[in-house]
């Protein structure tokens, strides 16, 4: 969804909860793109997101 809206992102960052396997379990990734736009997205196998873009 958000490279509909912004085309490619400029700037990235990123966080991962790895589990006792070494999976990462939890993510969560921050996009930026020029005139201060921002995607946060998430991701989880073991937590309950949301199933829908906002």
């Amino acid at each position: 969804m958000a490279a509909l809206l912004f085309g490619q992102p400029n700037r990235v960052a990123s966080m991962a909860d790895l589990g006792e396997t070494g999976i990462d379990e939890q993510a969560g990734i921050i996009l930026g793109y020029p005139g201060e736009k921002m995607a946060i997205l998430a991701t989880a196998v073991r937590t309950t997101t949301p199933m829908e873009p906002r």
